[in-house]
């Protein structure tokens, strides 16, 4: 990949980035309360690719972060990776939102040997993944909602945990245990990316990491 567009829209985050010769040169990072993919995910790539002059036709790749996380921001940034693939004829790679808090968290605490990626899927509940010391992924991401007893796991003894669902659990972290609350971005993605971590897809058939089946909602007509 010389030269990649990442886009990561699985959090509440909106980004975008231009990773080119084995780094990351440009990068556009929304954090608002809200979300705001719909109306800001392409100005984004607009503007990062603006800011190292490139066009659509210098890019080789598009790797997307493929969640678990949020499904509105996953779909949005899918249809649009899926989409500009399908008119380039380039092909599709995608990070998982748990490779990439395992690689932020491994950057930051180089000597543990035990990340445990919290995904927030709302109220006590998380989408979990752990990965070892080389970032392996000892278990793919379950729902798991979240107690005092989780903690106290031997195999968690000295874990770091990691992800926008850690921050919930804050007060049941023991000294030994690190926290790291993120958001997942392109600059995490970038840094799965020097670890190697980035997997082709086959554009046509691609679909996000939801865990559990997206089931719409009902529209509600509510009556005067």
């Amino acid at each position: 990949m010389n030269c990649g567009l990442l886009i990561e829209t699985s959090t509440r985050v909106c980004s975008a980035g231009v990773y080119s010769d084995g780094q990351l040169v440009s990068q556009k990072i929304i954090d608002t309360d809200t979300f705001v993919h719909a109306e800001s995910l392409m100005p984004c790539i607009q503007e990062v690719m603006q800011q190292v002059g490139i066009s659509t036709s210098d890019l080789d790749a598009i790797v997307i972060g493929e969640g678990p996380g949020s499904y509105t921001g996953l779909r949005i940034g899918t249809s649009l990776a899926k989409g500009i693939c399908f008119g380039l004829h380039i092909p599709l790679y995608a990070v998982n939102s748990g490779q990439m808090f395992a690689a932020y968290a491994k950057k930051q605490f180089p000597a543990k040997t035990c990340f445990v990626c919290m995904s927030d899927a709302g109220r006590m509940e998380v989408y979990m993944a752990q990965y070892d010391r080389d970032l392996k992924c000892l278990r793919d991401h379950q729902p798991v909602i979240l107690d005092e007893s989780f903690f106290q796991l031997d195999e968690y003894q000295e874990a770091v945990f990691v992800g926008d669902g850690i921050e919930k659990a804050a007060h049941w972290i023991r000294d030994e245990q690190c926290m790291l609350t993120a958001q997942t971005d392109v600059r995490m993605m970038a840094v799965a990316i020097d670890h190697g971590i980035h997997t082709r897809k086959n554009v046509t058939d691609f679909v996000p990491v939801y865990v559990k089946a997206y089931t719409p909602g009902i529209a509600r007509h509510i009556l005067p």
